[in-house]
């Protein structure tokens, strides 16, 4: 994946420094392992992974995430990135986290590597999103927020994870419309504690300036998809936290002030449309 690629950037969502911190995260990992040099065709790594996962997992768990970053560094063209999603390549990688997610290094490294096919296809097959949808059913989402949850002291694995639930939000859908977005995001926050998690990671990491961003814009997203008009309870206590965290710690920062500035206008529109009082306690 190259260093140098601008992601797309709806709402403010992503920046070249998540998509590098992501690149970082797995050039680290990648140059930990040594590796046969063997094929990097996608057909031929897909396979390698597939056939790694049919095994002990457990005792093939480095050979596993040696497999999935060699992936992740063939995948910077479209061809490529379609190439491994009709493989089954992403499929794989939940899979392989769900298994593994007991190992933090290894839960670290597919995460990173979902997270970076994330940014990879949404560069490049911008027309072929539903993608994100299919990988939310087989449970990638679910696999991300537990890996974050099983692991809440490793800063990488929050920041990417962070990173690849934002991307399973905004593109979660097919082309029809947004309805599967909102289901995706529906999810996050009333089924899979996702706000919870992420939050707990805001906390943990509170000058961690990338981490605190990406979080609160995160949080904005879901807000304005209406995430939590059937959930106010987790707006107002756990999501108000994290977003009041980000806009104290980093008040100039143009888009924590963009992300709270909307999150802050939904929780009193919500409340003003339910008669209830919400006591707002935020200086922009």
């Amino acid at each position: 994946m190259s260093r140098r690629f601008d992601p797309m950037q709806p709402h403010g969502c992503l920046d070249t420094n998540t998509a590098n911190r992501t690149c970082s995260v797995i050039d680290e990992a990648y140059d930990d392992y040594d590796y046969e040099s063997g094929g990097c065709n996608v057909s031929t790594l897909v396979e390698s992974l597939a056939d790694l996962l049919l095994r002990n997992k457990r005792r093939n768990g480095i050979l596993v995430t040696t497999v999935a970053m060699r992936l992740c560094k063939v995948m910077n063209t479209k061809r490529a990135c379609l190439e491994v999603v009709a493989a089954g390549g992403h499929t794989l990688l939940i899979a392989g986290l769900k298994e593994l997610v007991d190992n933090e290094n290894i839960a670290r490294i597919l995460s990173s590597c979902l997270s970076c096919f994330t940014l990879n296809f949404r560069k490049f097959c911008r027309g072929q999103l539903g993608v994100f949808y299919e990988m939310h059913q087989q449970g990638g989402t679910h696999a991300v927020v537990h890996a974050m949850a099983r692991h809440p002291t490793k800063q990488d694995l929050q920041v990417t994870g962070i990173t690849f639930i934002t991307n399973m939000v905004l593109c979660g859908h097919h082309l029809g419309g947004p309805i599967k977005r909102a289901y995706v995001a529906h999810d996050v926050v009333n089924n899979l504690q996702g706000v919870k998690v992420v939050v707990n990671a805001m906390k943990s990491f509170p000058r961690y300036k990338l981490l605190q961003r990406n979080a609160c814009v995160l949080l904005a997203t879901l807000c304005r998809l209406g995430s939590f008009r059937h959930n106010t309870e987790v707006m107002k206590t756990e999501a108000f936290v994290g977003v009041s965290l980000a806009a104290e710690n980093f008040p100039t920062d143009p888009k924590v002030r963009e992300a709270a500035d909307l999150f802050m206008r939904e929780v009193v529109a919500v409340d003003f449309l339910r008669g209830l009082w919400c006591p707002v306690i935020y200086q922009p």
